[in-house]
């Protein structure tokens, strides 16, 4: 019997369990949900519901739509301030954010206003002296953008290396930045942790019984004591698994970001990275961060794919596996390591439900190696790589040698 067959028969026995279906139903409809869950809910202003979620987005993707392309330069910062002037005076113990004047004039501007806002650290200058949003130059503001960014880069325990690696990617950011609607992606790579969490249980749930159900049916015996045992079938199994896992990772991102883009809008793709974190050195688009993100998201599944099957094969309880991927997923969520700790605060970062997050993998903790600076995204998929090929010879190894009782 080819390799074929053999893996024909594996994804039967996979898709005639319940427990697949279940699982399976359930990781469809979060991740489904995710996509407009957002939209859901009311807005409060002082404990009085203003509008809906799903209004305030249609309001806010119509101002910054009409922004979108704008360079933010000094004539945009200026009519801004000049909008948020206007309705500087309201009357006493009125919110400033229910006036009509402020949805009339300042919210439209409210994005750039933000912008400036965290650009300059919540309005404050390096020595922690307050500053004025409404009075900053379109200089000043990239001028003390540049100085918190070094600020920042000598507070995070960074190497020399690091740090010249850091501000030569800055340099390669185009200013002034252009402001772009982009909604739809942000949504995207905020739910893609969740959606990694998620991910990976689905896969541990499915692929546990691989070859542990082997065991407790004592079908072992049957495999591994007919002709090819011992290669074609366990090889077979990798294999089903290897193509499993990676159809419920593809499935699942397109269940996630195609209903999102649709919703949202597919604007924003060219946008500069520095629109979602004004701090980023990473001169990349937001189409080439999506990427990178589903590139994780892809490489993460493999290696959690590898760990089930060969934990699958070691522990030969289908019940075990599942009760493993769940303590690491939960200690993962409440380990936390400090920054100064930097071997264990990077491999924290680095474990599978923190990469795909857009702080994980363009961290600004780089991997250096021989005097050599490699940013997560390029140093992580080598590792994650070997360890793949690692646990599935150590699956292999495991339920080619195990004694049959």
């Amino acid at each position: 019997m080819n390799i074929i067959a053999l893996m024909g028969y594996e994804f039967k026995k996979i898709w005639k369990r319940v427990s697949t279906w279940i699982v399976l139903v359930f990781a469809f409809a979060i991740t489904l949900f995710s996509c407009f869950g957002d939209l859901l809910g009311t807005v409060y202003v002082e404990g009085e519901p203003v509008y809906s979620h799903y209004e305030e987005f249609l309001t806010n993707r119509d101002n910054e739509r009409a922004l979108s392309g704008r360079k933010l330069d000094g004539t945009l910062i200026n009519e801004m301030q000049d909008a948020y002037h206007r309705v500087q005076r309201i009357p006493v113990g009125q919110n400033l954010y229910t006036t009509e004047e402020f949805q009339t004039y300042a919210r439209p501007y409210s994005s750039i206003y933000y912008m400036i806002w965290v650009g300059t650290e919540n309005g404050s200058d390096p020595d922690g002296k307050p500053i004025n949003v409404l009075e900053v130059t379109e200089s000043e503001f990239y001028s003390l953008r540049q100085q918190f960014l070094y600020i920042k880069l000598q507070k995070e325990n960074l190497s020399d290396i690091e740090v010249q690696k850091h501000l030569t990617m800055n340099r390669e950011v185009e200013t002034p930045f252009v402001f772009r609607y982009l909604k739809g992606y942000q949504s995207i790579m905020s739910h893609m942790p969740t959606i990694s969490a998620i991910l990976i249980l689905t896969i541990a749930i499915c692929l546990a019984p691989v070859f542990a159900n082997e065991y407790a049916d004592r079908t072992d015996q049957l495999i591994l004591t007919a002709k090819f045992g011992k290669n074609k079938a366990i090889l077979a199994k990798l294999l089903t698994g290897i193509c499993f896992g990676s159809f419920v990772t593809m499935a699942m991102l397109l269940t996630q970001i195609l209903p999102t883009l649709f919703l949202y809008g597919f604007d924003g793709w060219n946008a500069q990275m520095q629109l979602i974190n004004i701090f980023s050195t990473y001169p990349y688009s937001i189409l080439k961060i999506l990427f990178i993100l589903i590139g994780m998201m892809m490489i993460t599944s493999l290696l959690v794919t590898s760990i089930s099957l060969f934990l699958s094969a070691k522990l030969r309880s289908a019940f075990a596996v599942i009760v493993i991927i769940s303590a690491f997923m939960i200690l993962c969520v409440f380990l936390h390591v400090p920054d100064q700790y930097r071997i264990l605060y990077q491999f924290v970062n680095s474990l599978p439900m923190n990469v795909v997050s857009v702080g994980g993998t363009f961290s600004e903790y780089l991997f250096v190696i021989f005097d050599q600076c490699f940013p997560p995204f390029q140093a992580i998929p080598v590792i994650y790589g070997i360890l793949f090929f690692l646990f599935l010879l150590l699956s292999y190894r495991s339920f080619h040698n195990h004694q049959i009782r």
